[in-house]
Order: structure tokens, then sequence, then C-alpha cells
């Protein structure tokens, strides 16, 4: 059963309940488990709040976020170190696929200039530049994909970071999230197995997620 949010001037069982786990936790002064949410139950709160990886706001306010920590550092439980490989960063992503996109010109600049030279070529030359033209709309649809699962990827780690990882519902809803990113890397190299530089760092990047999806409170 969830707990309630309790602030300064709370009373009752589940500031008793708090206080036994402040306590718990290493709380100094101990704290005196009188139900009575006062300055030193507040300040206890606060010091708590703030000495966490990452912390939280020290507003001494004992709502979802609190209540999840204190629960996860009363059973130990450890964040994994989690990071997604530089090579999935924007300015890498961009790098790349601009790089794609030189090439391409560059090709289609020299089957037109190929067509122009020699008119006896010319049908050959048109028929090569129209695959080549596919072929780019196919890598631009192929670099917005990744670009997707970029966004959604650093999203749900930066959540999970942030704090999410002491939450079990929240890290339920994260890790069902992941499995969809995963089936969507494999359907990705799957549907463009010439990606290299995708497909190369595929494994890395699952390996990061699996940190997530795997993740449980000891």
């Amino acid at each position: 059963m969830a707990q309630p949010t309790l602030v300064r001037g709370s009373t009752g069982s589940a500031v008793e309940t708090l206080q036994t786990k402040l306590n718990k936790l290493g709380a100094r002064p101990k704290l005196e488990v009188d139900g009575i949410f006062g300055p030193l139950t507040d300040g206890e709160v606060k010091k708590f709040q703030k000495r966490l990886k990452p912390p939280l706001k020290p507003d001494g306010k004992v709502g979802t976020d609190t209540w999840a920590a204190i629960e996860f550092e009363l059973k130990g439980g450890k964040k994994p170190d989690l990071k997604i490989p530089d090579w999935l960063s924007p300015k890498e992503l961009i790098r790349y696929r601009d790089s794609d996109r030189k090439q391409a010109k560059l090709i289609q600049k020299s089957i037109q200039n190929a067509g122009t030279a020699a008119a006896a070529f010319g049908n050959t030359c048109k028929s090569e530049e129209s695959g080549l033209v596919t072929t780019m709309k196919g890598s631009e649809a192929m670099w917005k994909k990744v670009f997707a699962l970029q966004a959604s990827s650093e999203k749900l780690v930066s959540e999970f970071d942030a704090g999410a990882f002491r939450d079990p519902a929240r890290v339920k809803v994260i890790q069902s999230k992941i499995d969809q990113i995963l089936g969507k890397i494999e359907a990705l190299t799957a549907e463009y197995p010439g990606i290299e530089r995708f497909a190369a760092h595929k494994d890395a990047v699952k390996s990061a997620l699996e940190k997530i999806r795997k993740f449980k409170l000891i």
C-alpha cells in the first residue's frame, strides 16, 4: 500500500514508520518514534534527500520519490553504471549522416557529368542516377530511424539515472519501453544490413540498455 505524503506538522502511524526507517538509515541524533513530524524529523528528511546520488530536492516533503528512495536505500540497492556509447552521440550521428550525403552527391555529380560527356551512355547514366536517388532516400530514412532510436535511448537512460531506478513501478515502465527499443534496433539492422557503422556498435548499445532491462532491486 502506498504511503501518504508527509510534511512538517504531519502526525500518525505513517510518521512513526518514517522515523523508524530514518533511524535504520543512520539518523543522528536518533529520532524519537513519536509519530510527530517535527523539526528533527524534518531535518533528517532534508539531509537524506540531499545526500542521495542523484539528490532529491531537500524540501523535507516525503512524497512518492522520497519514500521510494528510502526503501531503495534500506534494501541496499545500487544503480548500475550506465553510458550510451559515444558513437551514438548526436554530433557523431550527424557527421556520419552528412558524410553519406556528401559521398552520394559526389557520385551523383560524376554520373551526371558522364552522361553529359558521352551522349551514348546517357540512358545508362540516367538509370544509375535514378538508382542512386532511390538509395539516397533509403539512407535518409535509415538515418531518421537511427536518430529516433538515439533520442529514445537517451531519454530512458536520463530518466533512469535521474532517480527512477529507485521506484519499482517506474523501472517497470522503463524496462517495457526498452524492450520496444531493442526490438527496433534488431529490425533496423535487418532492414539495412549494409549500415556497418550502426550494426558494428549495436551490441554495445544493447549492452547499455540491457543493464536497465535486467535491473532488479536486491
